[in-house]
């Protein structure tokens, strides 16, 4: 299925990764010796017209080869613009980018992994590590091997945050199945620590002793939960399901839902509200038609939905479907994906996080791999303009990505 439902840190996001790494600096020194060579050839050419040679400096720095990159600590980039990945020291699988406050200049970013690794920004360039926002695994969730809780997402209200994330519970209460559940973590500071308050309270009137957050006959769990709050103020969590139990026997079919949430966003104030199914041909995954990752985003009294979908080794793009209210009814842009694999970044998506930028552009951040799946999902940024449709038709999300050159744009 998606690259989003094992809940696993892709080996790619490991050891490939460091080893990845000692290959840029050997690659990197070799440059070097190669300047060297080349500025001693020049010095004694010119000594030979009788001027005294040069001596190479051992200060000197390689040519970079991405002269926009942007390290973990660097307090300023190289030219104006920005270049992705925008974050390489470690990996940053499933993203989740939060805009904290109405200055854009303190950005928080979560990804996959035990305990949720957190970044921070000022301008969405450059980031540095924060550090994880708990302090230890959540205790229902499954503890073996490389499993991790994934998918986390955050959203603030009244001065609290509260992060929703996915987690594989602990003990089979589903049985024959382990089941995916949505938990949920508060704290008073966007960067934790966050206190995990289990399974979140999905289902209205859940019978007592059952894993919360975890689905209801219709389905066997839910994955990828993302908050939305309208302008109303009714607050919704969109989450992905793999399985259709509606007729009694579950059958694989990967779909988008939404859930009304109580003012307080700790549980429902109704049922779970399918809005659609895998039915274009790049959602095709693996097994079944995938769609997942879900974000809301509104724009002209209109309701965006962007997911991911495909299959997360090769065809993982990103699409969206729009509808009139947060509930539907929902209709795919026909030009999906908006956002797919090229030649130099395979995987865009897991979940992509619009936000607004600090000169009050709209942005998107998700993950992506260069070159190869062996490449670890690291941390990305893109454009995310409106396009003028025809008359009376919606204006179409154009997100200019992945790049992975240059850009002169400014977040």
């Amino acid at each position: 299925m998606g690259s989003r439902r094992s809940g696993r840190l892709h080996a790619g996001d490991g050891i490939r990764a460091r080893l990845r790494r000692r290959a840029l600096r050997r690659r990197r020194r070799r440059g070097l010796d190669l300047r060297r060579r080349r500025v001693r050839g020049r010095s004694l050419g010119s000594a030979r017209l009788g001027t005294a040679p040069r001596a190479p400096s051992r200060a000197e720095p390689a040519t970079p080869r991405r002269p926009y990159r942007v390290s973990a600590t660097s307090a300023s980039v190289t030219a104006p613009g920005y270049q992705n990945a925008v974050y390489e020291s470690a990996p940053a699988p499933d993203p989740f980018v939060l805009d904290n406050g109405d200055a854009h200049n303190d950005y928080w970013a979560f990804s996959t992994g035990d305990r949720f690794p957190i970044l921070h920004s000022s301008d969405l360039v450059h980031w540095v590590s924060a550090g994880t926002a708990m302090s230890s695994r959540p205790s229902w969730v499954l503890r073996s091997g490389d499993w991790h809780p994934w998918s986390p997402s955050v959203v603030a209200l009244g001065g609290r945050f509260v992060m929703y994330y996915t987690g594989l519970v602990a003990t089979p209460r589903q049985t024959p199945n382990l089941t995916n559940c949505i938990g949920i973590a508060t704290a008073s500071n966007p960067g934790g620590p966050y206190v995990d308050h289990g399974p979140l309270d999905l289902i209205a009137g859940a019978t007592p002793g059952r894993p919360l957050g975890c689905g209801d006959a219709s389905s066997q769990g839910n994955i990828d939960p993302a908050p939305f709050i309208d302008d109303d103020g009714q607050a919704y969590l969109y989450v992905s399901t793999d399985f259709d139990c509606s007729s009694g026997i579950c059958k694989l079919q990967p779909t988008i839902s939404a859930i009304p949430l109580a003012a307080d966003l700790l549980h429902a104030i109704g049922p779970r509200v399918p809005l659609f199914s895998g039915s274009q041909p790049w959602e095709q995954g693996p097994a079944a038609p995938t769609v997942e990752g879900p974000a809301m985003v509104k724009h002209d009294g209109l309701y965006y939905l962007l997911y991911s979908g495909g299959n997360w080794q090769g065809s993982y793009a990103m699409g969206y479907a729009t509808a009139p209210t947060p509930l539907g009814p929902f209709t795919k842009h026909a030009g999906n994906p908006i956002m797919s694999a090229t030649s130099s970044v395979l995987s865009p998506g897991g979940g992509g996080s619009p936000l607004t930028g600090p000169r009050g552009g709209l942005w998107i951040a998700y993950h992506g791999r260069d070159w190869s799946y062996a490449n670890p999902r690291t941390l990305r940024i893109d454009p995310f303009p409106w396009q003028a449709s025809a008359p009376g038709e919606p204006d179409i999300a154009a997100i200019a990505g992945p790049t992975s050159d240059p850009q002169p744009t400014v977040p």
